[in-house]
């Protein structure tokens, strides 16, 4: 019996060994893997850095104005280039060449007219006479006393 039991323990150390082994090659793979995956993060985020950086000295604005001005021949907008969109004459749009028969023009819709509330007109409050204010009282507004001024509401109804 001790014989089994020791033949036993010792398929179990051998086998416990061969787990332990295989385990910490598994490790050292997912290890190096992480490794690596962390150094591409590092990479990624330098060159998203660069990039921001590109961006910005891409997108400032003197730049692109000046760009724009040299390449382009455009010029800031004036306050007189401005006009209503009204103003503005209708395009006519030409009929495709190979059309046997032009189809018609759509035309513009009208333009709604939005409507106005109707002003209801609001009654100016009463005029109060300016009382002094008396010592000892709390004033009320324009330093009317409570009393009076509940008094002189209710007489202007």
């Amino acid at each position: 019996m001790m014989r089994l039991l020791t033949v036993l323990v010792l398929g179990l150390a051998i086998l416990g060994g061969i787990g332990l082994y295989l385990l910490k090659h598994e490790v050292k793979a997912k290890e190096s893997k992480l490794a690596e995956t962390q150094r591409q993060i590092l990479a990624d985020q330098q060159t998203i850095h660069v990039l921001k950086a590109e961006w910005n000295y891409l997108n400032d604005p003197a730049r692109l104005k000046d760009l724009a001005e040299r390449h382009l021949g455009m010029k800031p907008v004036r306050a007189s280039q401005m006009v209503a969109v009204g103003a503005l004459p209708a395009r006519e749009v030409a009929p495709p060449a190979d059309a046997a028969s032009p189809e018609p023009l759509p035309q513009p819709m009208p333009k709604a007219q939005p409507a106005k509330p109707k002003a209801q007109p609001i009654a100016a409050p009463p005029e109060v006479p300016a009382i002094p204010e008396s010592p000892g009282r709390p004033p009320t507004q324009a330093g009317h006393p409570p009393e009076r001024a509940a008094t002189e509401l209710a007489e202007a109804r």
